[in-house]
């Protein structure tokens, strides 16, 4: 038996050993440079139903000390007082509008549909799309900027600080930090334009508006709903550089209130991500299975039998998690559920694929897609 586990201890050492060579390569996003272009700036946030988060977000935008911005915020058929309290937390503010968002066109989804109308209003020589989850630190834009102009890049994203609001949906939400460390090789997703190489978040995507226009917006991903990372491809795919950066420092996203909202929200685009393969889904089951789930029963056996080497596996996939959340800002309490969060990846990665392949819709905020 020693000989297996000797195998998994390995294994585990491996996947640790690539996690932190991985996390090299994350682009840092760097401090402003007095030599760095001062573009005007659109910051651009589709809305529907976001009446819990529109004071905080108003808030944290009117703190931003960059001179030369504008913010457009889309109502898209809010169903809830976002228009109301949009309009009374912007008042007379000259840098905001709020604009009424037109009826969903058939084949289109609602947030790339939102994002594409506010880029038609949007005057800005860089574009910055944020989720009204989203919250940014003052200096936001100029770091925004100077990270493009250091690097060249058409496109930039990254993967937010999550705040804590739900404790049950950390486990999930943080976990989209360790899958692109686990999982993506980051020196050639940010070193090539090869778009099968890449990952983003819709939380936070910022464009020159002549990659935006380039590529064609968000209407050439008009149904996509894994937007961010379609938008992703296709900006590499017009031979613009895209650059995925640890934004963890000065962007904090609040993005599900409960469990359940986090588990109807990965269920909506996890099978989607993996280009609905079915492989590549089964691989990924057995892989959290064995390496982050097993090592539990493992390590309570080795308590009953006293057989310390048993619990070496579990102490190197939490220190995998510790590392990823360390670099991320995430609470490293959280780390310590790793098995839990592993086990709720496989429940929602088996709902996403049953929902694909029985053919039914995936429900979002009162909108269905197939």
């Amino acid at each position: 038996m020693s000989i297996y586990i000797l195998g998994f201890i390995g294994l585990q050492t491996i996947a640790l050993l690539w996690i932190l060579f991985n996390s090299a390569f994350i682009k840092p996003f760097v401090i402003s440079e007095s030599s760095t272009p001062k573009p005007f700036v659109s910051v651009l946030i589709p809305m529907r139903n976001e009446e819990r988060n529109i004071e905080e977000l108003i808030h944290s935008l009117q703190t931003l000390s960059y001179s030369s911005f504008e913010c457009i915020l889309l109502d898209d058929q809010s169903s809830d007082q976002t228009r109301l309290l949009t309009e009374r937390a912007i008042q007379n503010d000259p840098r905001f509008s709020l604009i009424e968002g037109q009826p969903l066109p058939e084949g289109w989804n609602g947030k790339v549909h939102g994002c594409h109308q506010l880029s038609q209003f949007a005057e800005g020589d860089l574009l910055l799309f944020i989720d009204a989850d989203v919250r940014l630190a003052p200096d936001t834009i100029e770091r925004t900027i100077s990270t493009m102009a250091k690097h060249d890049a058409g496109m930039i994203s990254g993967f937010p600080h999550y705040g804590d609001r739900s404790h049950l949906s950390q486990l999930l939400v943080t976990l989209q930090h360790f899958v692109v460390y686990a999982h993506l090789p980051t020196i050639i997703a940010n070193k090539t334009k090869l778009p099968s190489f890449t990952a983003a978040c819709g939380g936070f995507i910022a464009f020159t508006k002549e990659a935006y226009e380039s590529i064609g917006g968000h209407a050439s991903v008009h149904s996509s709903l894994l937007e961010d990372v379609h938008l992703a491809r296709v900006t590499k795919k017009n031979g613009f550089k895209m650059l995925l950066v640890n934004i963890s420092s000065h962007v904090t996203c609040y993005m599900y209130e409960s469990i359940q909202e986090a588990i109807e929200g990965f269920t909506k685009n996890i099978f989607i991500g993996i280009n609905k393969s079915k492989v590549i889904a089964f691989f990924l089951i057995c892989w959290y299975t064995l390496m982050y789930i097993v090592p539990t029963p493992l390590f309570v056996y080795s308590i009953w039998s006293g057989n310390s080497m048993l619990s070496l596996p579990l102490l190197i996939s939490i220190a995998q998690k510790v590392w990823v959340d360390y670099k991320n800002g995430t609470l490293l309490r959280y780390s310590l559920f790793m098995p839990l969060s592993a086990l709720l990846f496989v429940f929602v990665l088996a709902r996403s694929m049953y929902t694909s392949i029985t053919g039914k819709a995936y429900t979002w905020k009162g909108r269905s897609y197939s």
